[in-house]
């Protein structure tokens, strides 16, 4: 994350000043990204689901190195679309194997929890990313940045290459298909679950995307990740105009942006899985978003923003980390794990449309109207998907929570939580 973090107060900046390009032209360039990882993102899937999971892996790093290069060196306006397009196709394949990983390992009651802590060390690399863009910019110029980005993620690469074991991984993915086999045979005297897990074996990602429940969620998943990359292409400009902010203060504002995600994404998962439930946890943070996104250029001085935008933030990831683990519950929920690579795909592109659709529509509205009915017209599109939400999962939302029940594993056969992690997710790159 640090690396797709630098461009973000650059960009915008050079656009403007070196290649004399409109707002929306910028928001393009940064839907490039999702554009690459909705296309990208079905193929790396269920690729991962027939080879494994290291390979298409080491593929997207070095995808990440290749296009950090063509930012550095690019000098004509159409490389910096291929780059940024080769970003989103190597987001797309860390993000859809490394939640699949975590889908073959933990059942969907903990994937909040779980899910919330690898958001959080994500947010790390968020949170870095475009202080260290900025500054680099502001002192060394425009090609340093990205020089060292690239480093940083070829670093990775051999740290991967050289050190990391696959062992661990394999041990907490068997001790699960353990407990489902057991729990199969235990609950399936008259044979339907296993034809149930079988006929499920075929389903298609098409089939499971047009499911109505499913796409709802979605295009929850969508809206929460609009809501951030509406505001990436915006804020700058915004913060440029209204109060003649530096780089150093616009990557400030991206710190802002995510640093709640360190916290919240966590405790929101949390909150999920053991305390309110996950659909009330997303209604929760829709609310928030509905009654904070509006007011950003209501304010009159700098500091009241960086408290808006932190707000507005904690109702974002409030609402989008509990989604994967309902998504994976909806889809399986008998937890066979036949179709992670799928369903984790399918939340990918959801996830990538929405920064697809957010660049463009903000910087579009900002162009032709402002930057306050930007913020006006999201507010009211996610009020309106609030009641949607809320009247499919009226009885979800509703339920008594469940506590939580786990299965202990057998001495040996379980690696920790720390060491799993750790080995399958990337939170630096």
């Amino acid at each position: 994350m640090v690396c797709y973090g630098i461009v973000l107060p650059i960009l915008p900046g050079v656009m403007e000043k070196k290649y004399h390009q409109t707002e929306t032209v910028t928001g393009v360039l940064f839907a490039m990204f999702s554009a690459g990882s909705i296309l990208s993102t079905p193929i790396f899937g269920a690729l991962s689901d027939k080879i494994g999971r290291k390979t298409p892996f080491l593929i997207g790093l070095m995808s990440l190195i290749a296009s950090t290069l063509m930012f550095a060196f690019a000098e004509s306006l159409w490389i910096l679309f291929v780059a940024r397009f080769a970003q989103g196709v190597s987001s797309a394949v860390s993000w859809v194997v490394g939640l699949a990983l975590i889908a073959d390992i933990y059942p969907p009651e903990r994937l909040g929890t779980i899910i919330g802590s690898v958001v959080g060390g994500n947010a790390v690399g968020a949170l870095v990313g475009p202080p260290i863009g900025g500054i680099l910019y502001e002192h060394f110029g425009y090609r340093i940045p990205f020089l060292v980005a690239a480093g940083l993620t070829a670093f990775d690469l051999f740290i991967r290459l050289v050190f990391v074991s696959d062992e661990a991984i394999k041990r907490h993915k068997l001790n699960k298909e353990r407990l489902v086999a057991k729990n199969l045979k235990e609950n399936d005297k008259d044979g339907s679950k296993a034809a149930e897990k079988e006929a499920g074996r075929g389903q298609s990602f098409f089939k499971m995307a047009f499911n109505f429940k499913v796409a709802i969620l979605c295009v929850t998943v969508t809206l929460a990740c609009s809501g951030y990359s509406a505001l990436e292409p915006t804020i700058p400009l915004y913060l440029e105009r209204r109060f003649d902010s530096s780089s150093t203060v616009i990557s400030l504002m991206f710190a802002t942006l995510t640093l709640p995600a360190m916290i919240m994404a966590p405790l929101s998962g949390k909150l999920a899985d053991k305390y309110i439930g996950h659909y009330r946890t997303i209604l929760i943070g829709m609310i928030i978003v509905v009654f904070t996104y509006p007011f950003v250029d209501y304010v009159s001085h700098l500091w009241q923003t960086f408290i808006i935008v932190a707000v507005i933030s904690v109702g974002l990831i409030t609402m989008n980390t509990p989604l994967m683990a309902v998504l994976t519950m909806t889809i399986d929920p008998n937890q066979y794990n036949e179709h992670n690579g799928k369903i984790t795909s399918l939340f990918n592109i959801a996830f990538c449309l929405g920064y697809f659709v957010g660049p463009i529509l903000g910087t579009a509205i900002m162009d032709h109207a402002s930057f306050r009915w930007s913020n006006i017209i999201f507010a009211l599109l996610v009020a309106i998907f609030t009641v949607v939400f809320f009247v499919t999962f009226i009885k979800k939302i509703f339920a008594r929570q469940q506590p939580e029940q786990q299965q202990q594993p057998q001495h040996g056969e379980e690696a920790t939580d720390q060491e799993v992690l750790l080995e399958s997710v990337v939170v630096s790159d």
